[in-house]
């Protein structure tokens, strides 16, 4: 038997036929100042994914971390924090990453580690979700005005779909699913002293799959 293949490629191509937020606004950036950016919508998850799945090279990863932040920020901005570091500036070398994070949670609660897991599962599912929004009314998922509705749909579905006769396991299984996105570890630390968090490591397609296994069987 063969799986269906991953849904990055899916959601690629609905990501390029959707339209970016044209408007831009000021996005304080710790230890790197004020940028004009523009809050991600749901073409920016394949991006996001892209950067923090593991089954990509170290510089096909970063080469999508400096992408997430040059599509949202305003033209000319990451040149010109490029120069400032280039010069000696009091900019720090990981400014790049300091904005992607910024972006990533821009609008929500969430930790910057819960966004790009979730965003990781909705590219490599993405036809399984962008199916379940569909079948609840949302048309085109990509013209939703934030990529966090789409996240939140992952998380819920995935919740959701760890049902069972079994009220005990199903518990268990969305504690663990929950602990693995929210639960403090040391890479959410304030390792530098002034709250911001590096990004953490890729997600291995493995591990993904695993935590979603109970959604498109439909069992717990």
């Amino acid at each position: 038997m063969y799986d269906p293949p991953p849904g990055y490629d899916d959601m690629a191509g609905d990501s390029q036929l959707a339209a970016f937020n044209p408007v831009f606004e000021d996005l304080e950036v710790p230890k790197v100042g004020t940028v004009r950016a523009r809050r991600p919508r749901p073409n920016a998850i394949h991006t996001l994914a892209m950067a923090a799945n593991a089954a990509n090279d170290a510089p096909m990863r970063a080469d999508h971390v400096v992408l997430f932040a040059r599509e949202h920020l305003e033209d000319g901005e990451l040149d010109r924090l490029f120069v400032a570091m280039v010069s000696n500036e009091s900019i720090p070398s990981d400014a790049v990453e300091r904005i992607v994070r910024e972006l990533a949670t821009w609008g929500t609660s969430r930790p910057y580690s819960a966004v790009i897991t979730l965003a990781v599962m909705s590219a490599f599912h993405w036809r399984t979700i962008r199916l379940k929004l569909q079948n609840n009314g949302i048309l085109d998922p990509m013209a939703l005005p934030s990529m966090h509705r789409i996240l939140d749909a992952t998380e819920a579905a995935i919740l959701e779909a760890m049902v069972s006769s079994k009220p005990d396991e199903d518990r268990q299984q969305r504690q663990r699913f929950l602990d693995r996105l929210y639960a403090p570890t040391a890479e959410t630390n304030d390792l530098n002293g002034d709250g911001y968090r590096p990004q953490p490591a890729g997600f291995e397609p493995d591990e993904v799959e695993t935590a979603f296994d109970s959604l498109l069987t439909g069992s717990g």
